[in-house]
């Protein structure tokens, strides 16, 4: 039986209060539960791979160390549609057709698949007589993002039968020319699931309502890790239970949202995680809030009222994981097709994507719209958020973005001043991009692995990979640009690293008031080994989850972090409350505090490089062959293990 992220259902949150707040409104999530099994693979492929790895993917899953080969030829019994002759066709016939729901029933797969261009799943629709399929391509070699559809997909007509009869199942496999193909599955699941209605109980919903916050709390939330990757106690998975992840509040009309805004504002307040670090005096915070209240009276309803909460929050806490967002109706502007970067606290043209601006690439910048640079750079750094590096990397974006259509550059030296104008689809070479999730080979013998955001995939698109990685001098893991994701695979990547059970992350729970560890197993079947260098890159929008891991990565003795700046300084637990009008309230108050070994205070401050480089010029950023990237080579190939030094860019 698999466990998906679906299967800890989408938490539906609708607050209800005590007293006339509380009226007309609950709260609750919905749970999906899984209540039978149509068919397992297992129960009739004719051949198994015994000790074929699987690694995890979903958070409660472990590993399979077995996988069921669909790699031979087979004859089908029953026309498949589309299938060639050199296509590898797997058929199973169902003696009592399967009853498929279109509303309640799922497929989850999880492939591996080697010299495949692509496979597809079949189904007879014993009633209408025709086949059904979904193909998938395969963009990328090895272990495949699991496969999790609901049979509703797959049918054309909206108005079709809720049920069908599936007298038939076929796998095809499309394989490349002169290859010996691989294509095994580790689970292919067909069942049935409903939306359970659950009252939600959690200690900060349980405030909310005036309660016992401990009140249901060891059920709350079924969301937890597997313990094949985590080892602590059951107890100890308060910083998972607690309010985190997407809910919805449902419930009075849109216009009557201010007191729930406001009442859930007043929750978040009082156990808001970073007073200290903010140097922030919870008690001024909150009679400034009930001044601006005292302005709208005893109704707090209404637009003006939720523009000046989210305005306030902004302006006080400048925190990323701590807003109200009113709803707003997105335009399309385009954007400015060229890039201002920093150089030793001068501003240059570092990237055009537009022909007729390439004569103006690396050209000083003294003025935007005849606005000095350093006084607006210094002006729109205090409406950002993080640590002081990223705020002055987002001012920097914000000094052309702010502008409506037009901007005014002036030069040092020129005369002239460059006017440029926004454009809807500007030219951004290839070169240009880095993948969200790619991997090389540099210099012969670097693994090189680029991770722009901690998705569960990430770690599958790494094994993959594993035996080039294992034979490589050193790896480098691309973190910059990285801003968070799931902790969960940010874990997992660490496992490879450890060879003893090693602390994440501690934190401590306002529930009980006890310290909780978060302690990694290593990976029972892979790992980097300790003689093997690594190096870590970040730089100032490298946040949250790359924060944790590279606080992690930087106890072990093999890795390095280097970086232009500090990361971005923004790690918490985040929480999101979507109200119907769309309003969204974001905060980091309701789960545990994270700390980690060593109390380094990140929040608002970032993480300091091992190593730092001072770029000289806009050639030190070339994407793939920028300096930082240039000099992380090097180090592995002398394999230096130096903290604390600067290193120089190119020369202008």
């Amino acid at each position: 039986m698999r466990w998906s992220a679906k299967s800890y259902g989408l938490l539906i949150l609708v607050l209800f209060f005590c007293g006339e707040a509380s009226a007309q409104w609950k709260t609750v999530y919905y749970q999906e539960t899984y209540t039978d099994t149509l068919y397992i693979i297992g129960q009739d492929t004719e051949k198994t791979l015994e000790g074929f790895y699987f690694p995890p993917y979903e958070y409660l899953e472990t590993a399979l160390l077995s996988a069921y080969d669909l790699s031979t030829n087979l004859t089908a019994s029953a026309h498949v549609p589309g299938v060639q002759p050199e296509h590898h066709v797997w058929q199973k016939s169902f003696e009592k057709p399967l009853k498929f729901d279109q509303h309640s029933t799922s497929i989850y797969m999880r492939a591996y698949a080697k010299d495949v261009t692509a496979y597809s799943l079949h189904f007879y629709v014993a009633e209408k007589q025709q086949w059904i399929t979904s193909t998938y391509e395969v963009e990328k070699e090895g272990y495949q993002v699991p496969t999790i559809e609901g049979f509703s997909s797959w049918l054309e007509d909206e108005d079709d039968a809720a049920t069908h009869a599936i007298s038939h199942l076929a796998i095809t496999v499309e394989v490349k020319e002169a290859r010996e193909p691989v294509f095994a599955l580790g689970e292919f699941v067909i069942q049935n699931s409903y939306e359970e209605e659950v009252t939600a109980l959690q200690p900060f919903i349980n405030r909310l309502y005036g309660m016992d916050p401990l009140l249901g709390y060891d059920v709350s939330n079924p969301l937890t890790y597997s313990t094949e990757l985590v080892s602590t106690t059951p107890e100890a998975f308060s910083a998972c239970k607690h309010c985190q992840g997407s809910y919805s509040m449902i419930g009075k009309a849109e216009e009557q949202e201010g007191p729930m805004v406001l009442r859930l504002l007043r929750e978040a307040i009082r156990y808001y995680p970073y007073y200290e670090e903010k140097a922030l005096d919870r008690a001024v915070v909150e009679a400034k809030l009930n001044e601006i209240v005292s302005v709208y009276g005893q109704q707090v309803q209404g637009k003006a009222l939720i523009d000046a909460l989210s305005n306030f929050v902004f302006s006080t806490f400048h925190d990323p994981h701590f807003k109200i967002e009113p709803p707003k109706k997105r335009t399309r502007r385009g954007i400015f097709p060229t890039r201002l970067f920093e150089i030793n606290d001068r501003f240059y043209v570092a990237a055009s994507f537009a022909p007729e601006l390439d004569s103006w690439l690396n050209k000083e910048v003294t003025a935007v719209n005849g606005i000095v640079v350093d006084a607006l750079l210094d002006s729109l750094a205090e409406l950002q958020y993080g640590s002081p590096d990223r705020r002055k990397r987002l001012a920097l974006t914000q000094m052309t973005e702010g502008f409506t259509d037009s901007i005014r550059l002036t030069f040092v030296g020129e005369p002239e001043q460059l006017l440029v104008t926004r454009t809807r689809r500007p030219k951004i070479p290839t070169s240009f991009r880095t993948k969200s999730l790619d991997f090389k080979m540099l210099d012969g013998d670097v693994a090189y692995f680029t991770i722009r955001k901690w998705e569960l995939g990430v770690f599958l698109e790494f094994l993959n990979h594993w035996d080039q990685i294992q034979a490589a001098k050193g790896l480098i893991l691309d973190l910059r640009n990285n801003g968070g994701g799931e902790s969960m695979a940010a874990m997992r990547m660490f496992s490879l690293f450890i060879d003893e059970a090693t602390t994440y992350n501690y934190s401590l729970s306002y529930v009980g008031n006890r310290q909780e560890n978060t302690v990694i197993k290593p990976n029972n079947r892979h790992y980097f080994p300790a003689d093997k260098r690594v190096v870590v890159l970040g730089n100032e929008l490298t946040g949250c989850a790359s924060e944790e891991f590279i606080l992690a990565m930087t106890r072990l003795e093999n890795c390095t972090f280097f970086s232009a700046s500090h990361t971005g300084g923004s790690l918490a637990s985040v929480t999101d409350f979507y109200f119907p009008s769309g309003l969204r309230f974001r905060t980091n108050s309701a789960a545990d505090k994270n700390y980690f070994p060593g109390d380094q205070i990140i929040e608002d401050h970032g993480i300091a490089p091992d190593i730092k480089l001072i770029y000289n010029s806009i050639y030190d950023l070339a994407p793939y062959n920028n300096t930082l990237l240039v000099k992380s080579i090097e180090m592995l190939k002398e394999q230096r293990q130096s903290t604390g030094l600067v290193m120089e860019g190119l020369k202008e």
